[in-house]
């Protein structure tokens, strides 16, 4: 007779779930117990998710396709990516060198082996560009896909995940180091301060399996999009370099001219600088060709600090490189922080005038009344978030894993687990 536990197995493959028990990373100690295989990036669900971004703060999407639907304030800013916000890995072993987007939009063509669990083989379209299905399908969406500025994405590209966590793994053969990415933001129990945190937190794992020593960079873009929907263009906006707590950050904000009070805010990236040798971008041209980013990150994998601003009407990005130096078999961490404040956001403005729910079998809403953005009372500006992340990521980190844990032991469902922390966030 067939148990309960092989029905959801059989049942999952249906759904596009794979269930996928503690996935190893490069970097110990930060696998999830159980998660489900988001290798999809052919369905368009699996390019929206998973979200990072704490409850009620909204937030971004870190798949296998990268970085996408940034929706930081509450209302839609793009569908699917946006050319100066990526993440990219520079890497040298020897007398050779390799830089390539963290992403892929190749096509798994057959489940994971159980050997090695997140092993798959994909279809043309990996590599440098974007397979022309999803294209034309994105075309018609009015979604955006790919890479740009002419650099190769990696070849292969695995994500798994359970919020609010992601975990993901990275395999070209022209890179000589491994690398793995586990992305979560706060969801704590009984600590509604920290899960209520506009924050994600970014911890990149490296490793050197070769016989000779390497050097590899990691770098995190993000364009800002700050006032943007206001004023229909970038002038105005303006990104800073800042340095507190022993954090290295790019602080990505508006002068508000033109910019409804409800939509200004700022948004930093940050790394300690105990990490790694830390370098960055204050502002380089995320509209033009890629060459104030590639022509300084390709060279050795670090941004020559540069203060320079941009022409007021382009579009601006800020980006940040970690560089660590790998002897052979070494292993490494990095985390970075991208944290966002806007507290001013007024949920009617993002046609948001009801919650709904289910009272005596029928369905019942709560009128809003116009309530407006209450992000932690812990935090008064975004270099309090980033600071905050960077003092507790590790104990959030710690719960998120037990909280997952006693989940999955306690033997409710996999699918049904999946189902309450989607919701949930």
């Amino acid at each position: 007779m067939s148990t309960r536990k092989d029905a959801i197995k059989r049942c999952l493959p249906s759904l596009g779930l794979v269930l996928i028990l503690a996935p190893q990373l490069c970097g110990q100690g930060w696998q999830l117990p159980v998660s489900y295989d988001m290798s999809f990036p052919e369905l368009k669900a699996y390019r929206y998710g998973p979200m990072l971004g704490g409850i009620g703060t909204g937030g971004f999407s870190l798949n296998s396709t990268g970085l996408s639907n940034f929706n930081l304030f509450h209302y839609q800013l793009n569908e699917g990516c946006t050319d100066g916000s990526f993440i990219a890995v520079y890497a040298k072993s020897g007398d050779r060198s390799s830089v390539r987007f963290l992403q892929s939009y190749g096509r798994p063509l057959q489940a994971a082996p159980a050997a090695e669990r997140r092993r798959a083989r994909f279809q043309a379209g990996v590599g440098a560009e974007v397979a022309e299905r999803e294209r034309r399908e994105a075309a018609g969406s009015g979604e955006r896909l790919g890479a740009a500025y002419g650099q190769k994405m990696v070849a292969e590209a695995y994500c798994s995940s359970l919020p609010p966590a992601v975990n993901l793994r990275y395999a070209d053969p022209e890179l000589p180091v491994e690398v793995g990415l586990t992305g979560f933001s706060p969801l704590i129990p009984h600590d509604y301060e920290s899960s209520n945190l506009p924050v994600a937190v970014l911890v990149f794992q490296v490793a050197n399996r070769t016989t000779e020593p390497a050097e590899v960079s990691v770098a995190d873009s993000h364009e800002t999009y700050i006032g943007r929907p206001d004023t229909g263009t970038a002038e105005g906006t303006r990104n800073r370099v800042v340095r507190s707590d022993g954090l290295v950050g790019v602080l990505l904000e508006t002068d508000g001219s033109g910019v409804r009070e409800e939509h200004r805010g700022a948004v930093e990236l940050a790394v300690p600088e105990s990490s790694a040798k830390v370098t960055y971008l204050r502002e380089w041209a995320s509209d033009g060709n890629g060459s104030d980013f590639f022509s300084k990150f390709s060279q050795n994998g670090e941004l020559g600090n540069s203060d320079a601003a941009v022409a007021p009407k382009a579009f601006k990005a800020g980006a940040l490189a970690a560089k660590v130096r790998l002897a052979p078999g070494e292993s490494r961490e990095i985390p970075f922080f991208i944290g966002w404040y806007f507290p001013k956001m007024n949920l009617t403005d993002a046609h948001i005038t009801s919650f709904g729910t289910i009272r005596d079998g029928k369905e019942f809403h709560y009128d809003l009344g116009g309530w407006s953005q209450n992000f932690s009372a812990r935090v008064k500006s975004v270099q309090d978030v980033v600071r905050t992340a960077s003092q507790s990521y590790l104990a959030w980190w710690k719960s998120i894993q037990g909280f997952h844990r006693d989940m999955s032991a306690s033997g409710i469902p996999p699918w049904l687990v999946s189902r309450y922390f989607h919701d949930l966030t």
